[in-house]
Parts: C-alpha cells; structure tokens; sequence
C-alpha cells in the first residue's frame, strides 16, 4: 500500500524530484572528497602509506603487514568515525526526500489501518 501511495504523490513530478536527487548526490560528493582528502591526510600522518612504500623491500611474509600502532590508527580511524560518518550520508541522502513527501502530502499522512481496508 506504501507503494501506491507513493506513487500517487510522484505523479507528475518527475522533473522536481530528479533535480532534488541530482542535487543530493552533488552535495553528498562534495562531503565524501572533503572527508575523503582528511582521511587521507590523517593516513599519511599516522604512516600507513609509508609503509606500504616499504612493502616492496619486504624479505619475509611478515614484514608486508602494517605494525600494530598503525593498524590500531587506522581502526580506531575506521569505527568511530566511520559510525558517525554512516550516520550522516543516510541522514544527507534521506532527508531531502522526507521533506519532499511532507511537502507533497499536503497535510498529515494517512492512517496505515484506514489505507488498508
């Protein structure tokens, strides 16, 4: 029933809702290099490049892997702000479309159990 209703409201208006994914996904590009060049600069500093420069002159299978102090930067890098990052794109990627459906609702939505039956 979730469908039809929504549907019914993107009916003829294609054009507006193509433009608010357009404009989703070009803010949402602009945040990821941002965040994707600090990210990068935080790897260089904590050495997890240099070390894979260093990889080639590895004389056992051992020496190939990053030590633990850079291994626990990048996981300590990876989930805490990885979490909140997640949190976020869904957030910058689901909220424009809920504002839309508000707007396109035109007053409150409709009871689940009277769309029912």
């Amino acid at each position: 029933m979730a469908f039809v209703e929504g549907w019914n409201l993107g009916k003829k208006r294609a054009l507006p809702l193509l433009g608010l994914l357009v404009c989703t996904w070009l803010v949402y590009l602009a945040v990821y290099f941002i965040i994707a060049f600090v990210v990068i600069i935080i790897l260089f500093a904590t050495g997890a490049f240099a070390h894979m420069a260093a990889i080639g002159d590895a004389a056992t299978f051992g020496d190939m892997f990053p030590s633990a102090p850079v291994m626990w930067s990048v996981a300590l890098l990876a989930v805490g702000p990885g979490a909140f990052l997640y949190g976020s794109v869904m957030t910058l990627l689901s909220a424009p479309f809920v504002s839309a459906a508000r707007q396109l609702l035109d007053g409150a939505p409709e009871d689940a159990v009277r769309a029912l039956v």
